[in-house]
């Protein structure tokens, strides 16, 4: 179990939940929207990891980043480590550094399957 594990962790779970129903309504949401929800700050190590953990858990569970309709409020993509913790887990190249396009190119298809899973009412069973 990760420390900020999505079935263990409360304020996990609730940004968990949260990102299901926003997917689920083919929604995009901002990192500031989210840490007022958990009152904390989005750009600080325990926000970004427990969105890390919430990209792992979807990954493993469907195929799917959750956490790819979450972005900055001033530019409406998601932050650097975003793309780090995606790379991360699907295996795919997204370096800023090589290509920008492709990066935003491979993020928007993270985020068509995001909601296209979410709206078929499938939930990631959590206690």
């Amino acid at each position: 179990m990760s420390e900020y594990d999505v079935q263990e962790d409360k304020p996990t779970r609730k940004l968990f939940r949260y990102l299901e129903r926003a997917a689920s309504e083919g929604k995009i949401v901002t990192y500031e929207e989210l840490g007022d929800l958990v009152d904390m700050l989005p750009n600080r190590r325990p926000f970004t990891h427990r969105l890390g953990s919430i990209s792992e858990h979807t990954w493993q569970a469907h195929g799917v980043v959750l956490t790819s309709i979450v972005v900055q409020k001033h530019d409406g993509v998601p932050s650097d480590p975003y793309f780090n913790f995606a790379k991360r887990f699907t295996g795919e190249s997204v370096s800023a550094i090589r290509d920008r396009g492709l990066e935003l190119e491979t993020w928007a298809r993270h985020v068509r399957e995001a909601h296209k899973h979410y709206r078929t009412g499938v939930e990631t069973p959590v206690r």
